[in-house]
C-alpha cells in the first residue's frame, strides 16, 4: 500500500490547487513525503558536507531523496511549486526504479561533469518534464525560460554538471521540436507522468507565473 504522511506544512486558503493536487496523486502510487527544506538531519548533514565546495542544499528549491520531496517552504502551495514538483516527481520514479543509494551515489558522491557521472542524465529527465509543463501553459514561456535551463546544467549551481553549452542548447531544442510533434506527451520511458499530471492540469492564466521566486521561474 502507497505511504502518506501529512505535508509538514498543510494547505491553505488561497493556495494554488493543482500544487495539491498533484501532491496527492503522488502519494497513489508510491512512499511520499512532503518535507520543509532544511528542517531534517539530513539535509542539515549534506549542508555540512557541501559547504567546501560552495553548495548547501537548503539553498535549493527541492531535493528528493528515498520517498521524501524536501520543498522550500515558501513554495508550498504554490505555482512555482507545482513546476517544482512536477520536475521532483521524475527524480521520485527514477529513485523508486533504480534504488535510492545507486541514484544517490551517481547524483551526488560523484561531483563531476557527466562524461563520468549520471548527475546531468538525471537532471535533464527532471527538465524535460519542466519543459514540458512549461509548454502546457504556453509553448512561448518553454522557449523564454530555455535560457535559464541551460544555466542549470553549464553553471556552477550544480558544479557544472555539464559545462557545454551548444550541446545543452540542442538538447532543448530537439525536446521542444519533440513537445510540439507530440502533443506534450511525457518522454518514452516516463509515461507514467502521463496519470499523475492529467490528475492535477494546470490553471487557466496564459504564461504568467505568480507565485515566489524560483530557480525554474
Amino acid at each position: 500500500m502507497p505511504a502518506w504522511t501529512p505535508p509538514e506544512r498543510p494547505p491553505r486558503s488561497g493556495d494554488y490547487a493543482p500544487f495539491w493536487r498533484l501532491a496527492a496523486a503522488l502519494t497513489e502510487v508510491r512512499v511520499f513525503r512532503l518535507r520543509i527544506m532544511g528542517r531534517s538531519g539530513w539535509i542539515k548533514l549534506l549542508d555540512t558536507l557541501g559547504k567546501p565546495l560552495g553548495v548547501e542544499l537548503s539553498g535549493f528549491d527541492a531535493f528528493t531523496w528515498n520517498g521524501t520531496v524536501h520543498l522550500a517552504e515558501r513554495l508550498f502551495g504554490t505555482r512555482a511549486g507545482y513546476l517544482v514538483l512536477r520536475h521532483e516527481a521524475v527524480h521520485l520514479l527514477d529513485q523508486q526504479r533504480l534504488g535510492p543509494l545507486p541514484f544517490i551515489i551517481a547524483y551526488l558522491l560523484l561531483p563531476l561533469p557527466a562524461v563520468i557521472t549520471l548527475r546531468a542524465l538525471f537532471e535533464w529527465r527532471g527538465y524535460r518534464e519542466t519543459l514540458r509543463a512549461y509548454r502546457e501553459r504556453s509553448p512561448k514561456l518553454a522557449r523564454r525560460r530555455a535560457e535559464k535551463l541551460v544555466r542549470q546544467f553549464a553553471s556552477g549551481r550544480y558544479l557544472f554538471m555539464w559545462p557545454f553549452r551548444r550541446a545543452v542548447e540542442g538538447w532543448i531544442e530537439r525536446e521542444l521540436a519533440r513537445l510540439e510533434s507530440s502533443g506534450g506527451r511525457a518522454p518514452r520511458g516516463l509515461e507514467e507522468l502521463e496519470r499523475l499530471t492529467a490528475a492535477a492540469p494546470q490553471g487557466e492564466g496564459g504564461d504568467s507565473l505568480p507565485g515566489p521566486p524560483s530557480i525554474i521561474d
